[in-house]
């Protein structure tokens, strides 16, 4: 027990001391900037939620209501969880690295714009 409690007041001592002082960012640097997109994440929560509380439903002994409300906890963790490290990131992945590009044709054109033709001549 002693230890224990040793070992809780030289933690929060260290975390006290590496706060007040810095230390992290003198360390690592400044954090990147992230974009903040609560809807994305939270839509995605309920999405996620949802769908695992049906998966769980449908599993064995899901309809009895002790046995779901026992799981249901680990699905709210399980969304989350995967929110966070799967959803977002992917959100933020596509738009980076997925070509959008506007609508560019990938050979010169042969209208010709000077009289209005699509390239052939002797069409009236």
């Amino acid at each position: 027990m002693a230890s224990a409690l040793v070992g809780i007041v030289g933690w929060v001592w260290a975390t006290v001391h590496i706060g007040r002082r810095g230390l992290l960012r003198r360390r690592h640097g400044s954090p990147p900037r992230v974009v903040v997109r609560p809807v994305l994440f939270w839509a995605s929560v309920v999405v996620t939620t949802t769908l695992g509380a049906v998966a769980s439903a449908l599993l064995p002994d899901g309809r009895i209501p002790v046995v779901f409300f026992e799981r249901f906890p680990c699905v709210i963790a399980g969304a989350l969880v995967l929110t966070a490290t799967v959803v977002v990131p992917l959100a933020d992945y596509v738009p980076r690295y997925v070509v959008l590009r506007r609508s560019v044709p990938s050979r010169p054109s042969t209208f010709d714009e000077s009289n209005g033709t699509n390239g052939v001549e002797g069409t009236e």
